[in-house]
């Protein structure tokens, strides 16, 4: 369930404020105007007509349940009203304004509301086009997302921590403001509650470590979506995995996918299921001529999947659909569900490439969800199959996932198997009730390098959740959310 947020205006800066935070916040925008609400139409944020100001106005809204609030409004008196009425009737905690004129910042800071000065940040943006020495936390360094600053909530696993202990290897910790004074962090330095961060390093990994050090909190699935796909609705084992993970994580919601005109024959909604949100969709096409459109339309999170079986040409990987087509259309993780939840002890099968991360981040995310042991395995074929380089290459993506792990103070095991990679996994995999791999969409193979991926999602004998990534995913997992950030 995404925390609530209230904006006040929906004017260009209100609508920028909501399209920007909706990915990760349930926001509902409120203005005088009809014509501004009608910009937001279509997209997954809510709207109230009527004033801001107005405590009726404000009944229309979920703001009672809401976790911030946001001023957008031309008038800095109306942005005021509207902090108050939030924080002294509604008890909201984070109460954010815009400040058109500069010296009404102190009245706005008294009050203990975040006042953003419009006139200052403009300043500082031209300023930093005129001299190039200056940069502002928008336009510092390689502009790629290698600098982030992060507060440190209560929940965060970093405080009491010193930097001797979290021994960063990707990235460093440059500076920490705290009450005021900045504070150059050492290896002995101990960080605490509030402390500003301010993070530099591989823009691949400074994502989640701004994560681990602000929240600490598992979002698994919501980087994806909020909602599991059942693609086998009429498989009673199928649903169940699927009814399992939405009560174990951050899901809100099953959809049942039916093909075309197919009879809705999905398995039944028992009575203590009704807090789960479970319907049926009737899809007016084959699924993978409609998967990304679909996917939009519901927000889907990941698909769960019945397991095939394998016919003697797909053992030796020369067939390797309907399940091969389904990784190459989607970004999103697919579960072969094969009834083997709960998941206590998972096991993450890494291959060589600096795409391993992503598998491994999924991986640890879902452990620490589920509160499951896990072990993140390497299979090394024989070096005049594979290579001679394929051995360091998978040793190091070992080296990178257990690395990732342990910044979430997750414990794991690790090992290198030695021989066929498939038989290797498959084997080692019985003793386990999840499996985790990574497909590399658009590979080439032949009957001397199949595709080793779908050997293993096919032929485990646990379930398996296979995350799809392209080449160009290096930079972070390029979800469909990603995809709709970045087109906003």
């Amino acid at each position: 369930m995404k925390p609530i947020l209230i904006i006040a205006g929906g004017g260009p800066s209100g609508r920028a404020i909501a399209k920007r935070c909706s990915t990760r916040w349930q926001a509902t925008v409120v203005d005088v105007e009809a014509k501004n609400l009608e910009f937001l139409e279509g997209l997954d944020i809510a709207t109230v007509q009527g004033d801001c100001t107005s405590t009726l106005v404000l009944k229309k809204t979920p703001i009672e349940e809401a976790r911030a609030v946001v001023a957008a409004t031309g008038s800095d008196e109306v942005n005021f009203e509207f902090c108050r009425l939030a924080r002294e009737i509604y008890n909201v905690p984070n109460v954010v304004s815009l400040v058109h004129h500069s010296e009404e910042q102190a009245r706005f800071r008294e009050a203990d509301y975040v006042p953003i000065s419009r006139p200052s940040s403009v300043a500082a943006i031209v300023e930093s086009q005129l001299d190039s020495g200056r940069r502002t936390t928008t336009d510092i360094g390689l502009g790629i997302g290698e600098i982030m600053e992060v507060t440190v909530q209560s929940s965060s696993p970093v405080i009491g921590k010193t930097l001797a202990i979290l021994r960063p290897k990707a990235w460093l910790l440059a500076a920490i403001y705290r009450d005021g004074q900045l504070v150059v962090p050492h290896g002995t330095t101990v960080i605490e509650e509030n402390d500003r961060c301010l993070l530099t390093g591989d823009p691949a990994v400074l994502p989640d470590i701004a994560e681990y050090f602000q929240r600490g909190s598992s979002e698994f699935p919501l980087q994806f979506g909020t909602r599991y796909a059942v693609t086998d609705p009429e498989v009673e084992e199928v649903v169940e995995e699927a009814k399992y993970l939405m009560a174990n994580t951050n899901a809100s919601g099953i959809r049942l996918l039916h093909r075309p005109n197919a009879h809705n024959n999905s398995v039944s909604v028992t009575p203590t299921d009704a807090e789960l949100d479970i319907s049926s969709y009737h899809l007016e096409q084959e699924y993978m001529t409609c998967i990304q459109e679909v996917g939009d339309m519901l927000d889907l999170a990941a698909h769960v999947v019945a397991p095939r079986k394998v016919s003697w040409t797909g053992k030796k990987g020369l067939s390797r659909k309907p399940l091969y087509s389904l990784l190459e259309h989607t970004s999103e993780p697919v579960l072969i569900a094969r009834g083997t939840h709960p998941y206590k002890k998972i096991l993450l099968a890494v291959s060589p490439g600096l795409a391993s991360i992503r598998v491994a981040e999924l991986a640890v995310d879902i452990a620490r969800k589920l509160e499951a042991s896990l072990t993140i395995a390497a299979a090394c074929p024989a070096e005049l199959v594979a290579g001679t380089t394929f051995r360091k290459e998978a040793e190091e993506a070992l080296e990178r996932a257990t690395g990732l792990a342990s910044l979430y103070g997750l414990a794991t095991k690790t090992e290198v198997l030695e021989g066929n990679e498939v038989n290797q996994v498959c084997a080692r995999a019985k003793e386990f009730d999840l499996l985790i791999i990574g497909h590399k969409r658009n590979r080439k193979f032949t009957l001397l390098k199949p595709d080793v991926s779908t050997l293993l999602a096919s032929l485990a004998s646990v379930s398996t959740m296979v995350l799809p990534y392209l080449p160009s995913d290096l930079g972070g997992t390029y979800t469909r959310r990603a995809k709709k950030l970045k087109n906003e």
